[in-house]
């Protein structure tokens, strides 16, 4: 499946690209993936495998949601909490084969 060009949460909707992102200073490597939240884009380093950019998609994902929740969280928090609501996202996803179509549903 190709990557989303889109992603909307409560009204607001944010652009899906890949590119170049920032080098983090700590370890001098490439985020995977970053929100630019002043031009409402979501960045996905594009040197990522298909299933490492998912991913990466989700977890930024979920960096919006939390944003958006009002929680205050350290950064390391932050991090950590994105990962395992990522990772949780797809592994129900891909264990449980209705997933996507029962949440998915208007009825």
């Amino acid at each position: 499946m190709k990557l989303p060009k889109t992603f909307t949460y409560m009204h607001h909707t944010f652009n899906i690209e890949e590119g170049d992102t920032e080098v983090s200073e700590k370890t001098g490597n490439h985020y995977l993936g970053q929100v630019n939240w002043r031009e409402d884009r979501i960045i996905l380093y594009d040197e990522q495998t298909p299933q490492v950019m998912k991913s990466t998609l989700a977890h930024e994902l979920y960096h919006i949601v939390l944003d958006r929740s009002g929680l205050d969280l350290d950064e390391g928090s932050l991090e950590r909490l994105c990962d395992i609501m990522s990772y949780s996202l797809i592994e129900m996803a891909l264990a449980n084969p209705w997933f996507g179509e029962y949440f998915n549903d208007k009825g």
